[in-house]
Formats: structure tokens, C-alpha cells, sequence
């Protein structure tokens, strides 16, 4: 025979409990399969206090992620808010919200651009309102030709107009490549 020592005999102790069914037994010492024939009602409090053990417990974990997220984001409660109805941890959020605002923020450069770009192609004329604008057919004339309009308006005006630009002929010019709409009957 072998001999036993104390580390053979435990060895031999632990395989034979393990083997062996373990019944679990209710506080009065009955199995629960017993309970629940002899006493169903009382079965049904057990199993009702576990749920609500359990639903309050489920609720003091959620009530902690929603402080933990609101306490994260400060600013934006509404956000908090919504990152923990879609279960998302504190780290989660954050990365949601760094993807949210790095899109917004090239969204932003792009308009950003748009904007610079059409405001460089951006011509504005001004006209009197109810007038056409005079100006564009300006635009098409070659300067001489500007120049030959101007002079002939200049010889056709009276002194009292002549004397409105300090009878300076280079300022009338200056003047009416700005605003030739105004002299257009008098040519």
C-alpha cells in the first residue's frame, strides 16, 4: 500500500468532493425544489426582493455613469445625456466627441474656403435704384474711348456743372469713369 502522507490524503479528500452533488439548500435547510412545493408564495418574495436587489443596484451603476459623464462634460449635459442612453463609457464619449468636432471643424474649413473664394470673384456695382447699370457697357469700352465720351460730355456742359468739379478736368474724368450712368443723356 502507499503511504499516506498529509499532501496524498488532501489530494484524495478534494477529488471526492468534487465528484459529490452539491444540493443548495434554502436558509430553513430545504432544497429548492422543496420551497418551491411547500411554500410557493414565499419562493416568489425571494425572487421578487432578488429582482429588486438587483434593479436597485442596476440603477445606483447607472445613476454613477450618468454623474461620471456629466461631470466629464460640464458644458454639454445634453450630450452626457446622450452618450450614456447609448451606453457609452466617459473615454468613449470623448472620442465621439473628438470625431464630432474634428468633422465639424472641416466643415468649417471647407465652407471657410468657399467663402474666400467667392468673395474673391466677388464684383460688386453700384447703381442708382431703378437705373440700369451703365458701368458694364463701361467695362466693355477701351480707355480712349472712355476718355472721347468724357471729353465730349466735359465740352457740352455749362459752367455752373463745369464749376461742381472745380472747372479741373482731370477730376471730372476721374469722376465720371466712376459714375458715367450720369452723364449719358448729356453726350
Amino acid at each position: 500500500m502507499a503511504k499516506n502522507t498529509p499532501d496524498t490524503s488532501k489530494a484524495e479528500a478534494e477529488n471526492t468532493s468534487k465528484n459529490e452533488t452539491l444540493v443548495e439548500k434554502t436558509p430553513l435547510g430545504l432544497s429548492e425544489q422543496q420551497m418551491k412545493k411547500s411554500n410557493p408564495e414565499a419562493v416568489q418574495k425571494i425572487q421578487s426582493e432578488a429582482a429588486e436587489k438587483a434593479k436597485s443596484e442596476a440603477k445606483a451603476e447607472s445613476d454613477k455613469a450618468l454623474s461620471e459623464m456629466e461631470s466629464a462634460f460640464p458644458d454639454d449635459l445634453e450630450f452626457a445625456i446622450q452618450a450614456h442612453k447609448e451606453g457609452l463609457s466617459v473615454e468613449q464619449a470623448k472620442a465621439k466627441r473628438y470625431d464630432d468636432v474634428v468633422k465639424e471643424n472641416q466643415t468649417l474649413k471647407e465652407e471657410n474656403a468657399t467663402l474666400k473664394k467667392d468673395d474673391e470673384e466677388l464684383k460688386v456695382n453700384f447703381a442708382p435704384a431703378n437705373e440700369p447699370n451703365d458701368s458694364k457697357t463701361n467695362e466693355s469700352k477701351s480707355e480712349s474711348e472712355i476718355d472721347n465720351d468724357a471729353a465730349s460730355v466735359w465740352n457740352n456742359m455749362s459752367v455752373d456743372e463745369k464749376a461742381e468739379f472745380g472747372n479741373i478736368k482731370t477730376s471730372f474724368f476721374t469722376y465720371y469713369k466712376k459714375h458715367p450712368e450720369e452723364f449719358s443723356q448729356k453726350k
